[in-house]
């Protein structure tokens, strides 16, 4: 697994470690649970897989002109590390909030390890300096770049998860101290 990919494995690991089902589902009013935020991470991995899939089929990269939005873009989300908050997750990405906790952490890591072998099977195929694919949002990314922009999306999540603990841990000794 390449570097980016394994940071982001450890970073997904390392926040939602002995987490139990009942926090995972834990989400105060109407954002999201650590379980969507798994899933809406998995999803994204699996898009990249299909993603890939299309470039393998096409014998070509798929990637097409960088536009001065693109550059910008990229240069504050792959070189910067600036992922922006408070956006809308694209409709492929959603989460469908009806995983349960553990069935969604075992999702995302399937998902990641399923990414990263169709990673490094289109980088055997095509190296890493051509823009492979078009990110919907991104325009078009090199490989390395692919496994970069999933390691910021992962580290920005992951921030999430860390509040949401943070959150939680907050109510129950609020809850604690009531109850005494």
């Amino acid at each position: 697994m390449a570097n980016e990919l394994e940071q982001a494995r450890e970073l997904i690991d390392r926040a939602v470690s002995g987490m139990t089902e009942e926090q995972l589902l834990f989400h105060p009013g109407e954002k999201w649970c650590s379980a969507n935020i798994l899933e809406h991470l998995a999803l994204a991995f699996s898009g990249t897989v299909k993603g890939m899939q299309r470039v393998v089929e096409a014998g070509k990269p798929l990637g097409g002109r960088r536009s001065l939005r693109d550059i910008a873009l990229q240069t504050g989300l792959l070189t910067l590390g600036y992922f922006p908050t408070g956006r809308t997750a694209p409709k492929m990405v959603t989460p469908s909030c009806t995983l349960g906790g553990l069935e969604a952490l075992a999702m995302i890591r399937e998902n990641l390890q399923s990414m990263a072998a169709k990673l490094d099977e289109v980088e055997k195929q095509f190296g890493t300096s051509r823009r492979i694919l078009d990110h919907p949002i991104l325009g078009p990314l090199t490989l390395p770049q692919w496994r970069k922009f999933h390691l910021v999306h992962a580290r920005h999540h992951m921030k999430q998860i860390d509040q949401l603990r943070g959150a939680q841990s907050e109510r129950s000794a609020v809850g604690a101290v009531a109850s005494r």
